[in-house]
């Protein structure tokens, strides 16, 4: 994780935990892969997903619209 991030939240966060990721094979067979790329893009935000619902409609619109059916209702 960058430091200037870490510095930015350290003072709302008492811990932090890093994982180096595993290492992704892009290929068209990686279905997991290519739906991320497609619902989330990493263009977007950076990759990171906001935890408010509402910012996570604005961001990604497309998952929303497309995935509505599979989301439960609370």
């Amino acid at each position: 994780m960058d430091k200037h991030i870490i510095e930015m939240i350290s003072n709302e966060i008492k811990s932090i935990t890093v994982h180096e990721p595993t290492p992704i094979t892009a290929d068209e067979n990686n279905i997991m892969l290519n739906v991320l790329e497609e619902y989330l893009p990493f263009e977007r935000n950076g990759g990171w997903i906001q935890y408010d619902l509402e910012r996570r409609k604005l961001i990604y619109p497309k998952a929303f619209d497309e995935l509505k059916k599979y989301m439960r209702k609370n």
